[in-house]
């Protein structure tokens, strides 16, 4: 075993910072100017850079205030624990991420966490594996975790399933959590045939997970801007209500959440995205289209979809032309309205909106 001194984590802009803890830029840019948890490093140019350190004092505040401790409070504590002043650079790289422990019973009495804070087990509570913060950020346990999140939802477990969905999308931002580990559970449980008793899906368990982390993320953002309406921090006005980007999804509920998922990865990213509610049809995305103005449009299908999505397509394509409509999802046939663009992977999905919204 080696034991070589940890590489020193290279200084990081917002945007890095911000996809590593799953949050938005804007997040990252008020916790600064309303907490001091802010970059403390300079480089040419006066373009300031997170640390380690400041990294590890995000990643508590994150925690914390995903575990529902109010904002102020979760970043005295962040800013009063010690941490690391070099953070092994493998903590960061391929997808992973640090996420320091910090006991309840801190956020309730008040108490400082003593010493050094350090990565800790996650779950384990004898219902589903327990995973340290490193396995739930690395690539290399997604199938141990896949099968951790499907023997939640086979088991009935909501809670253990809500609480490993936000563990994973806490490391490693919503996008990758949904592509890597829950798109795959959820193919498998669609495959599947079994007698249950009413009310006890286990498609419906994830999602439920997913849906109650997109909603605590979406909360949490949004308590961000109520507190800080009256700056504008990108300097962007956005239409159809808060998005520019139109998510639509096929009627079943697995093209649903794919849609859900995939505006939530958007927003993360700083690209502002909203999901159409309701059937796919001609006469709701002619009204959202001429009233909206959106300036890239995605439609989400996991199964065939049917004559209306079509013909809603080519409304589109016709009536605004210069607004790409990007196809995802394994349900489209190999023919499609020419001039819309099917994109096969929802990390390309990802990608390509936020190259057309730029």
């Amino acid at each position: 075993m080696s034991h070589d001194a940890p590489v020193p984590l290279p200084a990081l802009s917002v945007s890095a910072v911000a996809s590593r803890l799953g949050v938005a830029p804007s997040t990252l840019r008020t916790w600064d100017r309303r907490y001091a948890l802010g970059p403390s490093d300079h480089t040419r140019g006066s373009h300031r850079r997170y640390t380690g350190t400041d990294i590890a004092r995000l990643m508590i505040m994150r925690r914390l205030t995903l575990e529902g401790v109010a904002p102020a409070e979760a970043a005295r504590i962040a800013l009063a624990t010690a941490v690391d002043e070099e953070m092994p650079l493998s903590l960061l790289s391929d997808g992973g991420t640090y996420l320091p422990s910090v006991p309840i019973s801190a956020h309730s009495s008040g108490a400082i966490p003593n010493g050094q804070a350090k990565p800790s087990d996650i779950l384990g509570d004898g219902k589903i594996p327990g995973f340290t913060s490193e396995q739930l950020a690395s690539r290399k346990y997604d199938s141990e975790i896949r099968d951790a999140l499907l023997t939640a939802a086979t088991g009935f477990d909501e809670v253990g399933a809500i609480q490993l969905v936000q563990a994973v999308a806490s490391a490693r931002g919503i996008g990758d959590t949904w592509a890597q580990i829950v798109k795959k559970a959820v193919i498998e449980l669609t495959g599947s045939s079994d007698l249950v008793e009413p009310g006890m899906e286990p498609l419906g368990i994830i999602k439920s997970a997913v849906m109650m982390n997109l909603r605590r993320s979406a909360l949490e953002d949004a308590q961000v801007q109520d507190e800080d309406d009256v700056d504008q921090i990108d300097g962007d006005d956005t239409d159809f209500d808060g998005g520019r980007i139109m998510v639509c999804a096929a009627s079943d509920e697995v093209s649903s959440l794919g849609a859900h998922v995939l505006a939530a990865a958007l927003n993360q990213s700083d690209a502002p995205a909203a999901v159409l509610l309701g059937r796919v049809e001609v006469p709701v995305v002619r009204d959202t289209v001429e009233n909206g103005d959106p300036e890239v449009i995605v439609m989400v299908s996991w199964s065939e979809p049917g004559r209306d999505m079509f013909e809603a397509i080519e409304y589109c394509l016709d009536a605004a032309p210069e607004v790409p409509v990007l196809l995802n999802g394994p349900g489209w046939p190999s023919e499609i309205p020419a001039g819309a663009h099917r994109v096969r992977t929802f990390i390309g999905t990802l990608h390509e909106a936020q190259a057309y919204s730029g």
